[in-house]
This record gives C-alpha cells, structure tokens and sequence, in this order.
C-alpha cells in the first residue's frame, strides 16, 4: 500500500512537533516511573529536510515503521556517525550526551521514539498503557 505523508498524519491524528515533522504520543505507562517521569513512546513523521541538532537527555530508541530510511546524525566526542533507520535496520539507539539530528531520505519516514523518561517537550496528555 502507498500511503501519502497527509494521509499518515490524519490516520493517526498527527500534530506539529516542535522540531519539525509531526507527532503524537502513543503511549505514557505511569508504571514505570524513572527520574521523576514516566516511560514515554511517541509516533514521528518526519520528511526530507534535516532537522536541528538536538541534545539526547535520555537515550531514544527509534523504531521503523514505513516510508523511506530515516537517517540519524550523531554527534558525540568521538565524532560524526550517520545511523540509517529503515526496513533492513529497523531498530537503532541514539545515546544519551550525544547529540543528534534526523532526516528523511525519501518524501517521509513513519517511526517511533521510545524513552524513560519521557521527554518534557512531548508531554501532552496521552492514553497510559
């Protein structure tokens, strides 16, 4: 099936993230309370322009879901690593300290970013698991 970026983001009730791309929380699991902060997993669509660099607070683990590659620059004292997130790498970890910026290879990348703790800027009132 071929999907268009605009019929992702309205299937799964996307919103604009504040670093580009859309998002929505998939799930917040009270339960598992780290730091202060629940567990968090969020859905990104994100299209072909490079994001911002980025800090990671906490280390993200990115899943794969459709579209093209996704393509994560990370950026820690021992230098520059692109990882590419996609059908033949669908699961990769960007660590916490370093620092990190994502872009799609193709028109969009559908993925997941899980946490724990969850980020603040992705705090929205969610469903808990």
């Amino acid at each position: 099936m071929d999907f268009s970026a605009d019929e992702v983001i309205a299937n799964l009730s996307l919103s604009p993230h504040p670093e580009g791309g859309h998002f929505r929380p998939m799930a917040r699991d009270p339960g598992l309370v780290v730091c202060g902060s629940e567990a968090a997993t969020d859905y990104r669509l994100l299209t072909g322009q490079a994001g911002d660099w980025r800090l990671v607070e906490t280390t993200e683990i990115w899943a794969f879901y459709m579209g093209a590659q996704l393509e994560l620059e990370i950026a820690t004292d021992q230098g520059l690593r692109p990882l590419m997130l996609g059908p033949d790498q669908p699961q990769i970890a960007a660590p916490a300290g370093a620092w990190r910026r994502l872009r799609s290879l193709g028109d969009w990348t559908l993925a997941s970013c899980s946490t724990a703790p969850g980020l603040a800027a992705d705090a929205v009132e969610t469903p808990s698991v």
